[in-house]
């Protein structure tokens, strides 16, 4: 039976929010997604992935309803994230980009359409990357043309050539209906009106829609979907079929913006990517969670041939408990702020009051540093767990390759993550350094479980770094040319990510640190400071030059670290077991061979 410490680690997690342990939730999504499917790719496992798809929309209620209850959703992909990790992406963008978008943005015109993606009869995509100009929240991407006629009312859809064609969207299976968001450059009477968003019918029944072409893409092992490339040659889009806010045509057919909100290079679906960012990280901690509990396991009962002491699990071992202790500690944290950004986004969704936390109104928006730190984390701790568990983390069954793909596939999507880091510098950048306070100069707490030490210290290390960059992050003067204003962009690019760097840093610990203040069990309480620790100690080592060059750290600082290290992991070793236990992964979701007492008997029987 679980104790005060178990609550209070769980309560840490997740709040106790009743949609991470609904049990209809549970029940939904291992009717549907249990037995895992073993076809590997090719047209027959698109095809069970989209049935999927539908099984779940059918057993949890209307896409709708899910998306007006966010917290449900985010859960949702949690789960769905650990049990077949193939089905988050097509989840997030027909729930997020496309019936987002049309419930958001959608009007009379649109409500037949709705009605097909909410019931799943359609499956929604999302057309924004294109094959020769990057990532869809490019500024100046994409090319594809929405060509407006006044007399008419209508738009066509074009695309100007080969490099503009859109890349990956999943469309080239026959017999699914699709309806595809598409971002486009709207062109009308000769006047560029920037990037909007269209909803288009893409195929039925009946085969493609008029003047859409698609070629298939070969498929991807990890992650399989019916992958393509999309031209349009005069694609007539229904009427209604414009999604935004601040583009309307008058009465006599020429259009107008409604306001004045500068081109993003998003359009509409830039107002609903804080739930695409939201939805990322929670599934990329899901996953973070996940491998740690396989890799713990496996590292636990798994015995050890070599010299001095034969017979010893791998955890016994300095290296293993480096990887593997340091990986729960980092999902301990990253788990938190995906919590944490679930509350903000279903505040920000639902209007409600905002939960406590380190929003900073002139900052970075928390949800993009979430996506960022979570899914950048999250790859660090599958790929730390795969080199631990040798060649069985090889095996499919063992789930460790799956999650790895996945992750692989959350970076450049929902939100370009390297793209988002360029964004959260320049914001960071603009703003003015925070003087030094009174007092001494923050250094590594006396005291390693000391988290307001550490958070000092990060809130130091990036005023430091704002400071070295604030003079230089200015416009060039005069009247630069394009070349000029790059070259001086470009050469910001490295100080500003050390500076994205710290603030990362900074805002995992501030959440954790407040999480922190909500526990009052005194095991509970030594044991998450304990992994806090280790994070911190991390991240002194990995960016130990930045913080000697600001005057931060010496030589004495990093003389002991290795002996620090060593008495964290021995304080958290004991405890194994409860932390994991506290990520609350049912069981037959995980279904890892590695779990098992016999791993090789159950990986025997997980081929047969």
């Amino acid at each position: 039976m679980d104790d005060a410490t178990d609550q209070q680690l769980r309560a840490f997690l997740t709040g106790n929010d009743p949609a991470s342990r609904d049990p209809e939730l549970h029940r939904a999504v291992a009717s549907v997604l249990l037995p895992r499917p073993r076809a590997a790719g090719g047209p027959g496992r698109h095809r069970e992935l989209y049935r999927r798809m539908r099984g779940l929309n059918a057993a949890l209620g209307t896409g709708s309803a899910l998306m007006r209850n966010p917290r449900r959703f985010f859960a949702l992909e949690e789960w769905v994230a650990v049990a077949d990790p193939a089905l988050v992406g097509p989840l997030l963008i027909h729930h997020c980009f496309a019936l987002g978008s049309v419930m958001r943005y959608g009007g009379p015109e649109t409500r037949a359409e709705l009605a097909r993606l909410d019931t799943m009869r359609a499956i929604g995509l999302v057309l924004g990357t294109e094959a020769g100009h990057g990532s869809s929240n490019s500024p100046g991407a994409p090319r594809t043309e929405a060509r407006h006629d006044p007399g008419t009312g209508r738009f066509t859809l074009h695309t100007p050539d080969a490099s503009a064609r859109k890349i990956m969207p999943g469309a080239a299976l026959d017999g699914v209906d699709k309806t595809a968001v598409v971002l486009a450059r709207v062109r009308s009477e000769g006047t560029d009106h920037g990037v909007h968003a269209f909803l288009l019918p893409l195929r039925d029944a009946d085969g493609l829609r008029a003047g859409v072409h698609v070629t298939a893409l070969p498929d991807v092992a990890g992650i399989p979907l019916d992958y393509s490339l999309i031209t349009f040659d005069g694609a007539e889009l229904p009427v209604g079929a414009l999604l935004s806010e601040d583009l309307a045509a008058r009465d006599d057919g020429v259009l107008v913006r409604s306001s004045t909100r500068p081109d993003s290079g998003l359009g509409p679906p830039n107002s609903i990517s804080p739930s695409t960012w939201t939805a990322a990280a929670s599934a990329a901690a899901s996953v973070a969670r996940a491998a740690v509990d396989i890799a713990l396991a496996f590292a636990r009962q798994r015995r050890t041939s070599g010299c001095p002491a034969p017979g010893k699990p791998a955890l016994a071992h300095r290296n293993q408990q480096r990887a593997l202790l340091d990986s729960l500690a980092t999902a301990y944290l990253i788990s938190a702020l995906a919590h944490h950004a679930q509350e903000t986004c279903t505040a920000e969704l639902t209007g409600t009051p905002p939960a406590p936390g380190p929003e900073d109104p002139q900052g970075p928006h928390l949800l993009a540093v979430a996506k960022v730190a979570v899914c950048a984390e999250a790859e660090h701790i599958v790929a730390s767990c795969r080199r631990s568990c040798g060649l069985f983390a090889l095996f499919p069954a063992n789930r460790l390759t799956e999650y790895a793909d996945l992750l692989h596939v959350l970076h450049p999507g929902t939100g370009d993550s390297g793209l988002l880091r360029l964004d959260i510098g320049r914001v960071l950048s603009r703003r003015s350094p925070t003087p030094p306070g009174p007092g001494t100069m923050p250094r590594p707490p006396a005291n390693p479980i000391d988290i307001s030490g550490w958070l000092a210290l990060a809130h130091a290390r990036e005023e430091r770094l704002r400071s070295a960059l604030a003079p230089r992050s200015g416009p060039p003067g005069g009247r630069p040319t394009d070349e000029e204003r790059f070259a001086h962009e470009n050469n910001l690019i490295l100080d500003g990510e050390q500076l994205v760097d710290a603030h990362v840093h900074r805002v995992l610990l501030e959440v954790f640190h407040h999480r922190l203040r909500g526990i009052d069990d005194p095991s509970a309480r030594r044991l998450l400071r304990q992994l806090g620790a280790l994070h911190c100690l991390n991240d002194l080592e990995d960016h130990a030059a930045s913080y000697t060059a600001h005057g931060l750290i010496g030589a004495a600082d990093l003389r002991d670290l290795s002996s620090v290290r060593r008495s964290l992991y021995d304080a958290v070793l004991p405890h194994v077991e409860r932390l994991v236990r506290a990520f609350r992964i049912p069981r037959d979701l995980l279904a890892a061979p590695m779990t098992e007492p016999d791993y090789v008997d159950a990986l025997t029987r997980s081929s047969g």
